[in-house]
């Protein structure tokens, strides 16, 4: 009988033991899957994060084609990236001039807004800080900059035969340099200290502007 019994009991046993050994790996396995699964879905989270930050903004920053005033521009720093330039956390003054920004159309001048270039706490080395038409030109060591960095910032479309929604031949447009006649391409003119361009949509102003004196 006790023989018997030992033979019962044993396998029976050891059909517990192994439940019992299945049921705490399946657990274990469990337990691992689901630190898996709140990894990946943390992971997750940061992937679709960045992705969402990514792909929220779309490509280049839109151009105004349209009609003057030309506003402040959005999007500031994709703006200054878009011209080749880097927005920094402070003015920086090792290289600081100035050039003067005048654009009339048809005869009345049109403002060259405050903000240009500027972003929410950081800044690029081409910007405005008011409606004067003065280009604040700040960098780490002095840098050859030109005017078509700073329309492309301003967002504004500026080519050889456009800007913004003026187009020759219909719109005449003429650009001078210290008051002489400009005649190649307005975005190659050099950003250097004490320069006035002015920049004439239309009929032209009793004055063209023919000197800058600076700040």
């Amino acid at each position: 009988m006790t023989r018997d019994t030992r033979r019962v009991i044993g396998p029976r046993l050891g059909v517990g033991v192994f439940a019992v050994v299945i049921l705490a790996s399946f657990a274990a396995c469990s337990s691992s899957s689901s630190k898996h699964t709140s990894s990946t879905r943390t992971t997750g989270t940061k992937t679709a994060s960045s992705a969402t930050v990514a792909t929220s903004a779309p490509g280049a920053p839109a151009v105004d084609t349209g009609p003057a005033p030309w506003p402040t521009p959005d999007r500031p720093a994709a703006r200054s990236k878009a011209a080749g330039l880097v927005q920094y956390p402070a003015e920086q003054v090792d290289y600081h001039v100035h050039s003067h920004l005048d654009v009339f159309v048809n005869g009345k001048r049109t403002p060259v807004p405050a903000g240009i270039g500027i972003g929410a706490s950081t800044l690029s080395p081409l910007h405005t800080h008011d409606e004067s038409g003065i280009v604040h030109i700040e960098a780490p060591k002095k840098t050859k900059f030109v005017l078509g960095q700073l329309l492309t910032e301003w967002g504004v479309r500026a080519d050889t035969q456009c800007f913004g929604g003026y187009c020759a031949p219909a719109t005449p447009i003429a650009v001078y340099v210290d008051g002489n006649p400009y005649s190649g391409n307005l975005n190659d003119i050099e950003l250097v200290d004490k320069r006035e361009i002015a920049v004439v949509i239309g009929s032209a102003p009793s004055t063209i502007p023919s000197h800058y004196g600076g700040i």
